[in-house]
């Protein structure tokens, strides 16, 4: 790996990303093998991040796109090209960057915000949100940036705008990652179109051709993949309780569960599976018009789902743990309808809206 290495180095620094370095500092390097055979270069910042002061620049939430597009019906996505290499590093702290492959390498720094460093990513999004954050028509998770309009003359003035905006500030696209004036796009795992959010298909036909897990690794990245779509999930904290209760009674990631595989496991792996297979498409929010929302608690989960018109917006779950497993029905379901408005907060909080929330237990 080491002509690999060697001719990586070599194109950073002709492009100016990294410099021979003098500094005190030396942090370590890791490389990864990538499935088409080459390696990756990671440098190993974790003792830098220890004693970084962190930088508490809030991400946004993935799932928030959802309020801000009724009425949109062309989109384009935008993807910067190295988006983090696109940021320089001020002079005065490159030394603190510095890092050497291994022995018989010189020692470089970065000219450019490298990987691994905790505070790159709320770095890299307030660059973002002072460059493109003052335009309602547009959304931006780091480096990706989801353009909605609602015709495609609206949106042709809009692209105009990001990328006078994006132009001015330096930054650069990568042409062959951005789809543009489309009428549906795949923007954070998810399908955006007019007639509303639903997963990404390919992510979604990876989960429902999951093998069976064989160790806790496997079941772990089964959940975490599935989980990220609770959302659209109903009950989805029930469907998966046999599941994760397994996965904590593994203590290493490579420890077997196949010995502990029983048919409830199976049902719920299966199950999980259909629900992905079979899930709806959830609404945009009308602000002008009332939301609905239906809370139920079972023996070890609550959940609820945010309706307007009888359509779904979002779905939320939530398994029962310690002393909450004993509590009277009538506490488990007021905390369902406690922890529903608390999730679907971004959803209805501040708009002066009604929102009408039906339990079937009749002491609420």
């Amino acid at each position: 790996w080491r002509a690999e290495i060697s001719a990586q180095l070599e194109e950073l620094e002709r492009d100016g990303m990294i410099v021979r370095s003098t500094s005190p500092y030396k942090f370590p390097c890791v490389f990864v093998p990538k499935k088409n055979g080459k390696v990756r270069m990671c440098v190993d910042y974790r003792s830098l991040n220890k004693v970084s002061k962190v930088d508490s620049y809030p991400l946004p939430r993935p799932d928030d796109v959802q309020e801000h597009l009724l009425g949109a019906k062309i989109f384009s996505t935008l993807d910067l090209r190295s988006g983090y290499w696109q940021m320089k590093v001020r002079p005065s702290d490159r030394h603190r960057t510095a890092f050497c492959p291994g022995p018989g390498f010189p020692l470089f720094e970065w000219t450019r915000m490298p990987f691994g460093l905790c505070n790159a990513p709320a770095s890299f999004q307030r660059l973002m949100d002072l460059v493109l954050g003052r335009f309602e028509f547009v959304r931006i998770y780091l480096d990706d940036v989801l353009v909605f309009s609602r015709s495609m003359e609206e949106h042709i003035r809009h692209l105009e705008l990001v990328f006078n905006a994006l132009r001015e500030a330096g930054l650069t696209l990568a042409g062959d990652k951005c789809s543009i004036g489309m009428d549906s796009v795949t923007y954070l795992g998810h399908r955006f179109s007019a007639s509303g959010m639903s997963p990404d298909k390919s992510k979604v036909d990876v989960i429902v051709s999951w093998p069976t897990p064989r160790t806790a690794t496997d079941l772990r990245s089964f959940l975490g993949l599935a989980g990220y779509y609770r959302h659209f999930i109903p009950h989805f904290a029930d469907r998966s309780k046999a599941l994760q209760q397994l996965h904590t009674t593994c203590t290493k990631d490579k420890d077997s569960v196949a010995d502990l595989w029983a048919e409830e496991h199976m049902l719920a792996f299966e199950d999980i599976k259909k629900a992905l297979a079979d899930i709806p498409t959830l609404d945009y929010p009308d602000f002008a018009r009332p939301f609905e929302m239906a809370c139920d608690a079972s023996q070890y989960a609550i959940g609820g789902v945010l309706e307007q018109d009888g359509r779904p917006l979002a779905f939320y779950s939530q398994t029962l743990t310690g002393s909450q497993l004993n509590w009277p029905v009538y506490e488990k379901e007021a905390y369902a309808i406690l922890k529903c408005l608390e999730r679907f907060r971004h959803l209805h909080y501040g708009y002066r809206l009604r929102v009408t929330v039906f339990s079937d237990h009749r002491p609420l």
